[in-house]
């Protein structure tokens, strides 16, 4: 199996951002990272990269989705 290099394109660097800061919020903050925008932007992967590398959870929610289910 070959090794994966992500390139460090902006949503890559946005998504790790966000994490960092989600990560480093206040105990009092809720702890929830919501990362979406239009098809096509590299979202997915970015946030797949984001997890692995802080070892987290990734979680992709649908539209037929609903809050019960979540």
């Amino acid at each position: 199996m070959s090794n994966r290099i992500v390139a460090g394109i902006t949503n890559v660097v946005l998504c790790n951002q966000a994490l960092a800061r989600t990560i480093d919020r206040a105990n009092t903050l809720p702890g929830l990272l919501v990362w979406f925008g239009h098809s096509g932007l590299g979202k997915t992967m970015a946030a797949m990269n984001a997890s692995i590398k802080n070892k987290g959870f990734y979680v992709q929610c649908k539209s037929t989705q609903t809050r019960k289910s979540f």
